[in-house]
């Protein structure tokens, strides 16, 4: 969980394993692994067990307040859920806002959907039934900057015009290098292939990489 007790802040805490764009989202992240699996019963104890280590935390931390007190302070009643971890901040229009941790049983279970016993991937007749089974399946994976690129451009690779399998190896493509001052944005992205994104930089310089429409 990567819980250290020398930590005095929930908030801290908090930002450090929610869901993050610096890629920290490790709650989340775990989770969302697992979720095509059975696992909402060790979903609830590993959160039982967050939960008994960030108690025996709270009371180390403030060895002279009464347990009431900590969980005043700490723990929560939020939409009818007790013991819920977070803290209370100010937005800029001064409004109050909760921040609390992500737990691992809000994660939702993801079925794997069988492939068709008669499917052949290398029969064209088939051809639309995987790229289908392969949006299904891109449509399923949490948001993020690769989903969005895949969806935006329909699954397909702009190099090789064939489809982008989601479980396949992925590149995310800077159409105008950074170090040129290309923006880290969706207009500037494209999703390519791995090793055609290895190409790609093989037979061109950054200053003339091709636009990929």
């Amino acid at each position: 969980m990567g819980f250290d007790e020398n930590w005095l802040s929930s908030r801290c805490f908090i930002r450090y394993h929610n869901p993050r764009r610096s890629g920290r989202a490790i709650i989340r992240g775990w989770s969302n692994y697992h979720a095509g699996q059975v696992s909402k019963d060790i979903y609830s104890k590993v959160d039982h067990e967050t939960w008994k280590a960030l108690w025996q935390w709270a009371k180390r931390a403030h060895p002279n307040k009464g347990k009431r007190w900590i969980k005043e302070r700490y723990f929560h009643q939020i939409e009818g859920k007790n013991w819920v971890f977070g803290y209370w901040e100010k937005t800029e229009s001064g409004a109050k806002q909760f921040k609390r941790l992500s737990t691992h049983a809000e994660t939702s279970i993801r079925r794997h959907v069988k492939i068709k016993a008669d499917a052949n991937p290398f029969d064209t007749e088939w051809e639309a039934y995987f790229e289908q089974r392969a949006t299904n399946a891109m449509r399923k994976r949490p948001n993020g900057r690769i989903k969005s690129l895949w969806l935006r451009q329909g699954g397909i690779c702009p190099i090789c015009k064939q489809i982008i399998q989601p479980d396949g190896e992925q590149a995310v493509h800077h159409v105008v290098a950074q170090t040129l001052g290309g923006k880290d944005t969706l207009d500037n992205l494209r999703l390519l292939h791995g090793n055609c994104h290895r190409l790609v930089h093989v037979k061109h310089e950054l200053s003339a990489l091709p636009a990929l429409l």
